[in-house]
Protein backbone atom coordinates (compact mmCIF):
# COMPACT_ATOMS: atom_id res chain seq x y z
CA UNK A 1 0.00 0.00 0.00
CA UNK A 2 2.77 2.33 1.28
CA UNK A 3 4.46 1.90 -2.44
CA UNK A 4 1.55 2.39 -4.26
CA UNK A 5 1.24 5.91 -2.53
CA UNK A 6 4.93 6.31 -3.24
CA UNK A 7 4.58 5.25 -6.76
CA UNK A 8 1.50 7.34 -7.28
CA UNK A 9 3.01 10.74 -5.87
CA UNK A 10 6.44 10.31 -8.16
CA UNK A 11 3.75 9.80 -11.14
CA UNK A 12 2.17 12.97 -9.93
CA UNK A 13 4.85 14.85 -9.39
CA UNK A 14 6.26 14.20 -12.90
CA UNK A 15 3.12 14.89 -14.40
CA UNK A 16 2.79 18.23 -12.98
CA UNK A 17 6.53 18.74 -13.62
CA UNK A 18 5.81 18.00 -17.32
CA UNK A 19 3.11 20.42 -17.91
CA UNK A 20 5.40 23.48 -17.11
CA UNK A 21 7.38 22.41 -19.80
CA UNK A 22 5.88 20.73 -22.93
CA UNK A 23 6.17 22.86 -26.53
CA UNK A 24 3.47 23.68 -28.85
CA UNK A 25 5.27 20.51 -30.83
CA UNK A 26 4.82 17.82 -28.11
CA UNK A 27 1.38 18.63 -26.75
CA UNK A 28 -0.54 16.95 -29.64
CA UNK A 29 1.76 13.56 -29.11
CA UNK A 30 1.18 13.27 -25.61
CA UNK A 31 -2.98 14.12 -25.64
CA UNK A 32 -3.39 11.24 -28.08
CA UNK A 33 -1.11 8.88 -25.95
CA UNK A 34 -2.89 9.52 -22.60
CA UNK A 35 -1.96 8.02 -20.00
CA UNK A 36 1.33 6.85 -18.66
CA UNK A 37 2.32 7.50 -21.81
CA UNK A 38 1.55 10.96 -21.27
CA UNK A 39 3.66 11.02 -18.30
CA UNK A 40 6.65 9.86 -20.04
CA UNK A 41 6.04 11.99 -23.14
CA UNK A 42 6.46 14.74 -20.53
CA UNK A 43 9.45 13.20 -18.73
CA UNK A 44 10.90 13.20 -22.47
CA UNK A 45 10.20 16.67 -22.77
CA UNK A 46 11.65 18.09 -19.47
CA UNK A 47 15.05 15.67 -19.46
CA UNK A 48 15.74 15.99 -23.40
CA UNK A 49 13.94 18.08 -25.77
CA UNK A 50 13.47 21.05 -23.34
CA UNK A 51 17.13 22.12 -22.06
CA UNK A 52 18.59 21.45 -25.77
CA UNK A 53 15.55 22.59 -28.11
CA UNK A 54 17.45 25.23 -29.20
CA UNK A 55 20.46 23.70 -30.14
CA UNK A 56 19.86 23.35 -33.67
CA UNK A 57 16.25 22.80 -35.42
CA UNK A 58 17.29 19.16 -36.67
CA UNK A 59 18.03 18.31 -33.14
CA UNK A 60 14.39 19.10 -32.33
CA UNK A 61 12.90 17.79 -35.32
CA UNK A 62 15.19 14.36 -33.98
CA UNK A 63 13.50 14.48 -30.63
CA UNK A 64 9.77 14.89 -31.83
CA UNK A 65 10.60 11.58 -34.10
CA UNK A 66 11.43 10.08 -31.32
CA UNK A 67 8.58 10.91 -29.35
CA UNK A 68 6.57 9.91 -32.48
CA UNK A 69 7.95 6.50 -32.85
CA UNK A 70 7.48 5.88 -28.96
CA UNK A 71 3.62 6.55 -29.26
CA UNK A 72 3.41 4.15 -32.10
CA UNK A 73 4.94 1.72 -30.37
CA UNK A 74 3.42 2.10 -27.07
CA UNK A 75 0.18 2.09 -28.82
CA UNK A 76 0.98 -1.64 -30.16
CA UNK A 77 0.78 -2.84 -26.93
CA UNK A 78 -2.42 -4.39 -26.00
CA UNK A 79 -4.37 -2.69 -22.97
CA UNK A 80 -3.95 -5.74 -21.05
CA UNK A 81 -0.19 -5.50 -21.47
CA UNK A 82 0.24 -2.13 -20.79
CA UNK A 83 2.04 -1.20 -17.00
CA UNK A 84 3.47 1.08 -14.63
CA UNK A 85 6.96 2.11 -15.82
CA UNK A 86 9.93 1.51 -13.52
CA UNK A 87 12.07 5.12 -12.92
CA UNK A 88 15.12 3.60 -12.73
CA UNK A 89 15.00 2.09 -16.04
CA UNK A 90 12.83 4.77 -18.16
CA UNK A 91 14.73 7.50 -15.94
CA UNK A 92 18.49 6.97 -17.28
CA UNK A 93 16.94 5.73 -20.53
CA UNK A 94 15.61 9.11 -21.04
CA UNK A 95 18.46 10.92 -19.93
CA UNK A 96 20.90 8.72 -21.43
CA UNK A 97 19.11 9.08 -24.92
CA UNK A 98 19.80 12.55 -25.50
CA UNK A 99 23.51 12.18 -26.53
CA UNK A 100 22.51 9.40 -29.11
CA UNK A 101 19.61 10.64 -30.44
CA UNK A 102 20.79 11.94 -33.85
CA UNK A 103 21.62 8.63 -34.67
CA UNK A 104 18.20 6.52 -35.86
CA UNK A 105 19.66 2.66 -34.76
CA UNK A 106 20.90 3.96 -31.30
CA UNK A 107 17.39 5.95 -30.73
CA UNK A 108 15.49 2.56 -32.08
CA UNK A 109 17.16 1.16 -29.41
CA UNK A 110 16.22 3.45 -26.83
CA UNK A 111 12.11 3.73 -27.52
CA UNK A 112 12.56 -0.27 -27.67
CA UNK A 113 13.47 -0.12 -23.51
CA UNK A 114 11.31 2.47 -22.85
CA UNK A 115 7.96 1.04 -24.16
CA UNK A 116 9.48 -2.48 -23.18
CA UNK A 117 9.52 -1.38 -19.41
CA UNK A 118 5.77 -0.56 -20.14
CA UNK A 119 5.23 -4.19 -21.11
CA UNK A 120 4.13 -6.41 -19.29
CA UNK A 121 5.90 -9.24 -21.18
CA UNK A 122 8.80 -8.07 -21.44
CA UNK A 123 9.22 -5.83 -18.20
CA UNK A 124 11.49 -8.28 -16.08
CA UNK A 125 13.58 -8.64 -18.63
CA UNK A 126 14.97 -4.66 -18.83
CA UNK A 127 17.43 -3.63 -16.62
CA UNK A 128 19.28 0.05 -15.70
CA UNK A 129 22.25 -1.33 -17.36
CA UNK A 130 20.88 -1.53 -20.58
CA UNK A 131 20.63 2.68 -21.07
CA UNK A 132 24.32 2.61 -20.28
CA UNK A 133 25.26 -0.36 -23.04
CA UNK A 134 22.95 1.48 -25.71
CA UNK A 135 25.05 4.92 -24.39
CA UNK A 136 28.71 3.08 -25.14
CA UNK A 137 27.28 1.43 -28.69
CA UNK A 138 28.33 2.93 -32.06
CA UNK A 139 26.23 2.83 -34.71
CA UNK A 140 28.14 -0.06 -36.28
CA UNK A 141 28.02 -2.27 -33.10
CA UNK A 142 24.50 -2.17 -32.74
CA UNK A 143 24.11 -3.35 -36.12
CA UNK A 144 26.68 -6.05 -35.74
CA UNK A 145 24.82 -7.05 -32.19
CA UNK A 146 21.33 -7.54 -34.26
CA UNK A 147 23.21 -9.59 -37.09
CA UNK A 148 24.57 -11.98 -34.71
CA UNK A 149 21.28 -12.73 -32.57
CA UNK A 150 19.89 -13.35 -35.49
CA UNK A 151 22.12 -15.09 -37.44
CA UNK A 152 23.04 -17.12 -34.11
CA UNK A 153 19.22 -17.63 -33.59
CA UNK A 154 19.73 -21.54 -32.98
CA UNK A 155 22.01 -20.17 -30.57
CA UNK A 156 25.18 -23.06 -31.66
CA UNK A 157 27.47 -19.81 -32.19
CA UNK A 158 29.39 -18.32 -34.99
CA UNK A 159 32.66 -19.09 -36.03
CA UNK A 160 35.44 -17.48 -34.93
CA UNK A 161 39.22 -18.11 -34.59
CA UNK A 162 42.47 -16.02 -34.24
CA UNK A 163 44.65 -16.83 -36.87
CA UNK A 164 49.19 -16.66 -37.45
CA UNK A 165 50.92 -16.01 -40.22
CA UNK A 166 53.96 -18.87 -40.59
CA UNK A 167 56.34 -20.59 -42.75
CA UNK A 168 56.79 -23.36 -40.28
CA UNK A 169 56.83 -24.45 -36.52
CA UNK A 170 60.00 -21.99 -36.11
CA UNK A 171 58.59 -19.06 -38.34
CA UNK A 172 56.05 -17.71 -36.98
CA UNK A 173 54.26 -13.72 -36.77
CA UNK A 174 51.17 -13.04 -34.43
CA UNK A 175 48.39 -10.84 -35.62
CA UNK A 176 47.94 -7.59 -33.55
CA UNK A 177 45.22 -6.65 -36.06
CA UNK A 178 43.12 -8.22 -36.81
CA UNK A 179 42.56 -9.75 -32.91
CA UNK A 180 39.27 -12.17 -34.66
CA UNK A 181 38.63 -13.51 -38.18
CA UNK A 182 35.26 -14.30 -38.59
CA UNK A 183 32.97 -14.63 -41.55
CA UNK A 184 32.76 -11.21 -42.24
CA UNK A 185 30.21 -11.33 -45.56
CA UNK A 186 27.35 -13.67 -43.31
CA UNK A 187 27.83 -9.97 -40.93
CA UNK A 188 27.39 -7.63 -43.63
CA UNK A 189 31.21 -6.42 -43.42
CA UNK A 190 33.32 -6.06 -46.12
CA UNK A 191 36.58 -4.28 -43.77
CA UNK A 192 37.86 -7.33 -41.69
CA UNK A 193 39.39 -4.83 -39.27
CA UNK A 194 36.12 -2.97 -38.17
CA UNK A 195 33.99 -6.24 -37.62
CA UNK A 196 37.13 -7.38 -35.24
CA UNK A 197 36.53 -3.68 -33.39
CA UNK A 198 33.05 -3.91 -33.02
CA UNK A 199 33.34 -7.63 -31.50
CA UNK A 200 35.93 -6.61 -28.94
CA UNK A 201 33.13 -3.37 -28.32
CA UNK A 202 30.73 -5.95 -27.72
CA UNK A 203 32.71 -8.31 -25.86
CA UNK A 204 33.63 -5.34 -23.83
CA UNK A 205 30.54 -4.78 -22.88
CA UNK A 206 29.10 -8.08 -22.14
CA UNK A 207 26.61 -9.11 -24.90
CA UNK A 208 28.49 -11.76 -26.46
CA UNK A 209 30.89 -14.37 -25.19
CA UNK A 210 33.81 -15.65 -27.25
CA UNK A 211 34.98 -19.40 -26.46
CA UNK A 212 37.43 -21.43 -27.21
CA UNK A 213 36.91 -24.64 -25.77
CA UNK A 214 34.48 -25.47 -28.20
CA UNK A 215 34.81 -24.95 -31.80
CA UNK A 216 33.15 -26.50 -35.49
CA UNK A 217 35.43 -28.76 -37.75
CA UNK A 218 38.88 -27.38 -38.93
CA UNK A 219 37.59 -26.76 -42.69
CA UNK A 220 34.68 -24.53 -41.00
CA UNK A 221 37.38 -21.99 -40.45
CA UNK A 222 39.78 -23.11 -43.34
CA UNK A 223 37.21 -21.35 -45.74
CA UNK A 224 36.75 -18.22 -44.00
CA UNK A 225 40.65 -18.10 -44.11
CA UNK A 226 39.68 -17.91 -48.39
CA UNK A 227 37.67 -15.31 -48.34
CA UNK A 228 38.63 -11.96 -50.34
CA UNK A 229 39.65 -9.77 -47.85
CA UNK A 230 41.29 -12.47 -45.96
CA UNK A 231 43.59 -13.66 -48.86
CA UNK A 232 44.15 -9.88 -49.83
CA UNK A 233 46.22 -9.85 -45.76
CA UNK A 234 47.73 -12.69 -47.03
CA UNK A 235 49.07 -11.19 -49.85
CA UNK A 236 50.60 -8.30 -47.86
CA UNK A 237 52.00 -10.23 -45.49
CA UNK A 238 53.89 -12.61 -48.21
CA UNK A 239 54.77 -9.63 -49.64
CA UNK A 240 56.76 -7.75 -46.43
CA UNK A 241 57.47 -11.44 -45.30
CA UNK A 242 58.01 -13.74 -48.32
CA UNK A 243 56.05 -16.12 -50.43
CA UNK A 244 56.82 -18.93 -47.86
CA UNK A 245 54.31 -17.61 -45.35
CA UNK A 246 50.60 -18.34 -45.23
CA UNK A 247 48.04 -17.21 -42.90
CA UNK A 248 46.82 -20.26 -40.71
CA UNK A 249 43.49 -20.54 -38.07
CA UNK A 250 45.30 -20.81 -34.99
CA UNK A 251 42.70 -21.17 -31.92
CA UNK A 252 39.10 -21.95 -32.83
CA UNK A 253 36.33 -20.78 -31.17
CA UNK A 254 32.69 -20.17 -31.18
CA UNK A 255 31.08 -16.35 -30.41
CA UNK A 256 27.53 -16.62 -28.80
CA UNK A 257 25.27 -14.02 -27.48
CA UNK A 258 24.92 -14.51 -23.52
CA UNK A 259 22.27 -14.48 -21.67
CA UNK A 260 22.65 -10.87 -20.36
CA UNK A 261 22.82 -10.19 -24.75
CA UNK A 262 19.30 -12.57 -24.66
CA UNK A 263 17.39 -9.95 -22.46
CA UNK A 264 19.21 -6.94 -24.05
CA UNK A 265 18.05 -8.59 -27.41
CA UNK A 266 14.24 -8.97 -26.03
CA UNK A 267 13.64 -6.00 -24.67
CA UNK A 268 15.61 -3.25 -27.43
CA UNK A 269 15.46 -5.70 -30.49
CA UNK A 270 11.62 -5.68 -31.02
CA UNK A 271 10.14 -6.36 -34.57
CA UNK A 272 6.59 -6.43 -32.69
CA UNK A 273 6.39 -2.88 -31.82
Amino acid sequence: MKEDKIKKSAKNALKDTAKELYCDAVKPIAQNIGGIGATLVGFFNQVVLYPLKKLNIIYEQKCIAFLEKMKKKYSNIPLSHQTEPDLNIVGPAMEACKYSIMNDELAELFANLIVSDLDSTTKESCSPAFASIIRQLTASEARLFKKIFLVDSKKSGIAIFTAICEKDDKNRINFIKPQYFVDYTVLGYNNIDGVSRDILGLQRLGLIDITFAEFYPNIVYERIIQLEEYQKLNEGVQKNHGSDYKIQPFSLGLLRVNELGYDFAKVCIREDL
